[in-house]
């Protein structure tokens, strides 16, 4: 019996600890006179989403060249943040940008087709050191690849490109995020994106939420 209750007043002092180490890190950065260490929060997973504008942009292929509408990207985030503000994820997105018209050999036809994929992509990113006085910024780089399953559709024109391609996928990923709380931050982020077709590539530029568990 003495040997249990001493057990349990272990187990209950280093809930306390964690609970109260974990409160400390989540509030110091609302210290002005914190350093980024001390900020630097705990590791744990963490999940989020994220939307913003998909820029597409194409290069000349078989003397046709697409030109497609400014367009959107959506996707989740499931991941594990290190110490030191190293973050592994996996991530899905969709992209879909509407096909403005279509160039060839000088001529501009008008087209109602449109560029969509899927893609799903294991990154790694690293947030700098960084840290102003009574901000809780944390700037950040990184890249990923994975997989990428695309389709190029145009109507009213027989497009040679046409159809779907899937394979290998990469991207570079730079943002700043900003914690909102001990649990949740939000980013400003940038991707330059390339996969599918080998004369396409895609930039996005987006927010994201994410919560730490």
């Amino acid at each position: 019996m003495k040997n249990r209750s001493v057990l349990w007043l272990f187990l209950l002092l280093s809930t306390a600890l964690f609970s109260s180490g974990k409160a400390a890190a989540s509030n110091c950065c609302y210290d002005p006179c914190a350093s980024y260490d001390e900020c630097n929060f705990w590791d744990g997973m963490y999940g989020g989403v994220s939307g913003g504008a998909n820029f597409l942009h194409a290069s000349s292929k078989d003397h046709m060249k697409l030109d497609a509408d400014v367009g959107y990207a959506v996707g989740f985030q499931l991941g594990y943040r290190f110490c030191q503000g190293i973050r592994a994820e996996f991530e899905g997105v969709y992209r879909y940008n509407k096909i403005d018209h279509i160039s060839f050999l000088g001529a501009h036809i008008d087209s109602d087709g449109h560029v969509r994929s899927m893609s799903y992509m294991a990154n790694a990113l690293y947030e700098i050191p960084f840290n102003w006085c009574g901000l809780c910024l944390f700037p950040y780089l990184g890249g990923g690849i994975g997989y990428t399953h695309q389709k190029i559709k145009a109507t009213d024109f027989d497009l040679a490109v046409e159809g779907t391609r899937s394979g290998f996928a990469w991207q570079v990923i730079g943002g700043v995020g900003y914690w909102i709380t001990s649990n949740w931050d939000v980013g400003v982020e940038y991707r330059y994106f390339k996969g599918g077709a080998s004369f396409v590539n895609n930039q996005t530029a987006q927010l994201k939420l994410t919560y730490h568990f």
